[in-house]
């Protein structure tokens, strides 16, 4: 198989092999029998085809991809293995709890607060800031992004920010989901 990774409950792989002697003749008469260890069977589903190949389903519920070794054999003793990397399957951007609000700490710096139906799992979400010429986000300017996964839940006002609305554009995310849809929340003149 060419496939190096799945995501669960979205692809599946097809795994197959051949018995060859060194002499160059295919043995078809050998079954091939495909297996996983004990630990990882709980991230793969494997289903013998009946024809020498075998279909691996992912089911990764856990928050991080995993690397399943898959191993072929042959009544014989040959053995073969394959390497397939098991990504858990997306699930829903997390939902508000709290809509964005900008707050002002009076030592120039402004942070933008928000709750999100989280879980147990961490805070993802990009958060942009920009400044606008009015109250409803217009003419926007990029002036600070999140990096990394890692929410830049503050912005420092600086001299240029003089004069302009100050917006913060959050999109939730966790570990398992893409970004959400946008929210977005105006600061008063800067």
């Amino acid at each position: 198989s060419d496939v190096t990774e799945i995501e669960s409950g979205k692809e599946t792989a097809s795994i197959g092999g051949t018995v060859n002697y060194f002499y160059g003749t295919n043995d078809t008469t050998q079954k091939i029998t495909y297996s996983v260890s004990d630990e990882d069977k709980a991230y793969v589903k494997l289903t013998d085809n009946g024809d020498g190949t075998c279909k691996v389903e992912g089911t990764n519920n856990d928050d991080a991809a995993r690397k399943v070794i898959i191993n072929a054999s042959t009544e014989s003793g040959l053995e073969a293995a394959v390497g397939i990397t098991v990504k858990p399957s997306k699930i829903e951007a997390p939902a508000f709890t709290k809509a964005p609000v900008i707050t002002n700490d009076g030592q120039g710096s402004l942070k933008v607060d928000y709750s999100l139906d989280l879980g147990s799992r961490e805070d993802m979400s990009a958060i942009s800031w920009y400044r606008c010429t009015d109250a409803e986000g217009s003419n926007p300017i990029l002036v600070a992004v999140t990096r990394n996964d890692s929410p830049e839940y503050t912005y420092k006002l600086t001299a240029g920010d003089v004069g302009y609305y100050i917006m913060a554009k959050v999109e939730s995310k966790n570990i398992r989901s893409d970004y959400g849809t946008p929210v977005n929340t105006v600061y008063d003149k800067a």
